[in-house]
């Protein structure tokens, strides 16, 4: 089952991944009553935004992999389309990050010197390894690429296992990666090693990925999806009431060693079966309705730009035009002002995307009729 056309619902999916991103990072307050901590620590759950676009991204490219793999210039032309819609923006933050924010006169700029000599890493898109290696986040610009480097990592060898293999035994080998994933890092925490490391490095991140590229491949296998489809919305349900015990358990920390643990690849289950729901929009009309929604499908189209820029747009604004220590309460409750700052934040980041989009991106995206498949 080729899925190479355009499908309005994963639009959405990619909308709900970049709010639930943005929303995680847009808390710059702590409440004054327990109602507003409540609220608060519910959009914690955003830092797995991240883990759906693993599981996105999986199941996107390793579906065009599948379906394209007996084109002619296959590799050529799956590098040359990931290049073009990857890179022309990330080198465009790459340099305003490493060359022109040192020479802003101001202490926020001095911190960004943290990564000075590393600079090569976030180059060659294997800034993890960096960050890992420091035991910290070190650029409040460019970490968030952190996830990106999972990515273009992973697809650097998935091409030639979508070549070599069959649909069948790439999913036995995707299921194997999922495994383990799910043990090096389980063994890695066990063994003494530091929460962020198990959080960023790749081959311990793994599972978002291969379980969106097993959907792809089932979705393209009618008989073992027509066996497995019934089995969905029970799974989902149960995935659903486990997330929520650990999620309580373990007070929604990414770092917790209950979520890296058992919960990384539970997050990455629930999500695979969530975009199989969306894929099926005409039996689950909720899901339909939502993620085909013209706002998600604005987020979703600008994305990309959303999660490079949110940060330092965030920045601004927490430190120049709206501190928290300047937000008002209302009845007893920060939550105005803290939704006022995200809606503020987020309104400017998207403006921010729209002008990449219009006068960068899309000029390069239509490099990709050069490689067409």
């Amino acid at each position: 089952m080729p899925i190479n056309n355009h499908i309005k619902s994963l639009d959405g999916v990619r909308g709900l991944a970049i709010l639930m991103v943005m929303f995680y990072h847009m808390v710059v307050v702590e409440g004054v009553s327990p109602f507003d901590n409540f609220i608060l620590q519910s959009l914690q759950i955003g830092w797995c935004g991240v883990d759906l676009f693993f599981v996105l991204s999986g199941f996107l490219i390793t579906g065009i992999l599948i379906d394209t793999r007996k084109d002619n210039g296959f590799y050529k032309k799956f590098y040359a389309r990931r290049f073009i819609r990857i890179m022309p923006l990330y080198y465009a933050l790459l340099i305003f990050s490493l060359i022109f924010i040192p020479l802003v006169d101001h202490p926020k700029a001095e911190s960004f010197d943290r990564i000075s000599g590393d600079e090569i890493y976030y180059v060659l898109f294997i800034q993890n390894f960096s960050i890992a290696a420091a035991n910290t986040f070190r650029h409040g610009i460019l970490d968030v690429t952190w996830s990106l480097a999972i990515e273009e990592q992973f697809y650097l060898f998935c091409p030639f296992l979508v070549a070599a293999f069959s649909k069948k035994n790439l999913c036995k080998i995707l299921i194997a990666f999922f495994l383990a994933s799910t043990l090096l890092r389980s063994g890695y925490l066990f063994s003494g090693g530091g929460s962020l490391g198990a959080y960023v490095l790749t081959p311990m991140r793994l599972e978002g990925l291969t379980s969106g590229g097993l959907l792809a491949v089932v979705m393209r296998m009618p008989e073992l999806r027509a066996q497995i489809s019934k089995w969905v919305k029970p799974t989902f349900t149960t995935t659903a009431s486990i997330l929520l015990v650990l999620w309580i358990a373990s007070k929604g920390e990414w770092n917790s060693l209950l979520i890296q643990t058992i919960g990384y690849p539970i997050i990455a289950a629930f999500f695979t079966l969530f975009i199989y729901m969306a894929l099926h929009g005409n039996k689950n009309k909720q899901f339909q309705v939502v993620l085909e929604s013209k706002f998600l499908g604005l987020m979703g189209k600008y994305s990309y730009a959303m999660y490079l820029t949110h940060l330092p747009i965030r920045a601004v604004f927490r430190d120049t035009i709206f501190k928290p220590e300047d937000f008002f309460i209302v009845a007893g409750s920060v939550l105005p002002a803290q939704f006022l700052f995200i809606f503020c934040a987020s309104a400017t980041t998207l403006l921010v995307s729209y002008l990449s989009w219009h006068l960068l991106e899309k000029h390069f995206l239509r490099l990709k009729k050069f490689f067409n498949y």
